[in-house]
């Protein structure tokens, strides 16, 4: 209860499941550079947690990890490479408005930003090829994305119920779109190919 700030050393590979889950004074996370796994919950529920530095060695991110948190920023390391599934790792996320990812990162890992409810705008950079299952699924404030010129395929579920989206653009480059990809996507009024 009364945490406000948490460093986490570099010899540190795994935060396990809610590890600070409700720590609502908690303000701000330093992940230290060799944490690869950061287990379901464990940040969940610190209502003014807005800073987070990740570890650019991050393979795994569980479901609800940030969840409900105030943060208003992430850079997203090309580590990445799974997510915990259902409501993904930033679930109820009101004010993450700006994503960055990392020079090199090839892909949207499943469920990265599913229920994510402040993203408005994102651009998937050049480098990435694959937009996972479920990626930004009911991130329902999703107006405006622009996706990498090399992407090859787009998940299923990737886009769906994000009822903001008015407009996509695919590129040439795309040679397979999954299942319900754009379901519930009730402000969709216009896609390229």
């Amino acid at each position: 209860e009364f945490i406000n700030s948490v460093i986490i050393p570099d010899t540190v590979l795994c935060i396990e499941n809610g590890a600070f889950d409700n720590c609502v004074n908690l303000k701000t996370v330093e992940i230290g550079n060799n944490v690869e796994k950061i287990s379901q919950y464990a940040f969940n529920n610190c209502k003014v947690l807005k800073n987070i530095v990740l570890s650019k060695s991050v393979m795994h991110i569980g479901y609800n990890a940030f969840g409900e948190t105030a943060v208003e920023s992430i850079e997203i390391p090309k580590s990445l490479d799974t997510c915990g599934g259902g409501t993904g790792p930033f679930y109820n996320c009101y004010n993450l408005k700006t994503v960055v990812f990392e020079n090199g990162v090839t892909q949207i890992p499943q469920y990265l930003f599913a229920f994510c409810t402040g993203i408005e705008e994102i651009i998937i950079p050049d480098s990435v090829t694959v937009i996972k299952n479920s990626a930004l699924y009911n991130a329902e404030s999703l107006r405006k994305i622009k996706l990498s010129e090399n992407l090859t395929s787009i998940g299923e579920n990737a886009f769906r119920s994000c009822g903001a989206l008015e407009e996509i653009i695919i590129p040439d480059s795309v040679t397979s779109i999954g299942i319900n990809c754009f379901d519930g996507c009730s402000s969709l009024e216009s896609v390229k190919l």
